[in-house]
């Protein structure tokens, strides 16, 4: 196998751990989303407490769901960069190339 042909399957790779990991995480966030509006309102209407304390719990695995999504996951800005620094400036915008 040739070092291209590596590195190519290399990038594949890396491209189909992240977006799996954004759709599961993307669909996990809107889900506890409407679970946690559902648990408040719930709380609101009935004033029981445990409503409140499974809203509590899950508004902190909700809050940690975000900050992987978000902050871990590298965020692709649509020129394939995956927001590294410094690779624009080197290599210039995929965007600019393409036309």
């Amino acid at each position: 196998m040739e070092a291209a042909d590596s590195a190519l399957m290399v990038a594949r790779a890396q491209f189909a751990i992240t977006i799996g990991f954004h759709i599961v995480l993307a669909a996990l966030t809107i889900g506890l989303a409407n679970f946690l509006m559902v648990l408040e309102g719930l709380w609101l209407w009935r004033g029981c407490k445990i409503h409140l304390d499974i809203y509590r719990y899950w508004l902190k695995v909700f809050a940690l769901n975000v900050v992987v999504e978000r902050c871990v996951l590298p965020a692709n800005d649509g020129d394939g960069s995956n927001n590294a620094p410094g690779l624009k400036h080197a290599t210039g915008s995929a965007a600019r190339r393409a036309h």
